[in-house]
């Protein structure tokens, strides 16, 4: 299983003509099977959950069958029964995001089946792990995405404080700096999520990333948005970041 999981996962990565014949041969329900039948080996829940993320990336069928599988439940079971393995968190939350990413359905799913605590829960575990952080900070994005229920979600999960240390913890990581900052985007468009950032330091964590990072194009996009955001119908965050 967990070579045949890998098989899968690189045959699919960049390929969309395989990812097609990958779900049409029952790939997709081999893989969500793999890790039922095998919930306490962590590589086969790694490499099942790489093969469902390449899977899933840009292909809005796959992310439908993924989901009608149960594989988000399968996700973020992964990631309760195996918290202390970074290579599951990181794969799990990648396949999280790609999950969610332009599927509304979906992103409803994850939060339903606990996926934005699992995903805080991983910051929480795993701050020294900055692939964790930063893919952890792309989950939380895409699952903030045009979802005000899940940016309140998050909030109130403890994702914002997760986000903002990540930042500090990871400050010369450039994929941090930008996946965090483009959560803090995202999320700022809650009013209330607006001075909660705020409150949390992430005002200075996003101006410091755009000090340390001056040539990262990807953090100066991702930044300028962030304290955009921030800034929108908000006096008194206009004049904190001025």
């Amino acid at each position: 299983q967990v070579q045949a999981c890998g098989a899968l996962r690189n045959l699919a990565c960049n390929n969309n003509a395989n990812k097609i014949a990958i779900a049409k041969e029952g790939g997709i329900e081999a893989v969500v099977l793999a890790m039922r039948q095998h919930e306490g080996l962590a590589a086969v829940q790694e490499r099942a959950c790489g093969a469902l993320a390449n899977l899933a990336c840009n292909n809005n069928n796959n992310m439908t069958a993924i989901a009608k599988e149960g594989g988000i439940k399968a996700v973020v079971s992964a990631m309760r029964r195996h918290e202390e393995s970074v290579g599951v968190q990181v794969e799990a939350c990648v396949t999280l995001a790609n999950l969610a990413c332009n599927n509304i359905a979906n992103r409803i799913a994850i939060a339903e089946a606990g996926g934005i605590e699992a995903v805080e829960s991983a910051m929480r575990k795993h701050e020294g792990s900055a692939g964790v952080q930063e893919k952890a900070c792309g989950a939380l994005y895409m699952l903030a995405y045009c979802n005000d229920a899940n940016r309140i979600a998050i909030a109130r999960a403890g994702g914002i404080e997760a986000i903002v240390s990540a930042m500090r913890r990871n400050e010369e990581s450039v994929g941090v700096q930008e996946q965090a900052c483009w959560a803090l985007k995202n999320l700022a468009c809650n009013n209330c999520n607006q001075t909660a950032i705020a409150k949390a330091g992430g005002i200075e964590a996003v101006v410091k990333a755009m000090r340390r990072h001056k040539n990262a194009v990807g953090v100066q996009e991702k930044a300028c948005g962030a304290l955009r955001n921030l800034a929108c119908n908000n006096n008194s965050i206009q004049t904190e970041i001025a």
